[in-house]
């Protein structure tokens, strides 16, 4: 489980049904990092108009597509 004090916040990683959620609609995040915590060198490539480029989340880690 991560460190992340909002975690229970963001109901698209693990949602339990709270606030009248559907318990099991997320994308399984728990499941994956208990497969995987991250490999050596990982990518993730998205596509959005709504990236905050500056996030603290993010800023060190964008990398623009060649």
């Amino acid at each position: 489980m991560p460190n992340d004090p909002l975690f229970a916040k963001q109901w698209a990683l693990n949602n339990q049904g709270v606030m009248g959620g559907t318990a099991r609609a997320d994308i399984d995040a728990v499941a994956a990092w208990q497969t995987t915590t991250g490999a050596v060198k990982s990518w993730l490539l998205f596509s959005s108009s709504g990236v905050e480029l500056d996030h603290e989340d993010l800023k060190n880690n964008i990398r623009r597509a060649r």
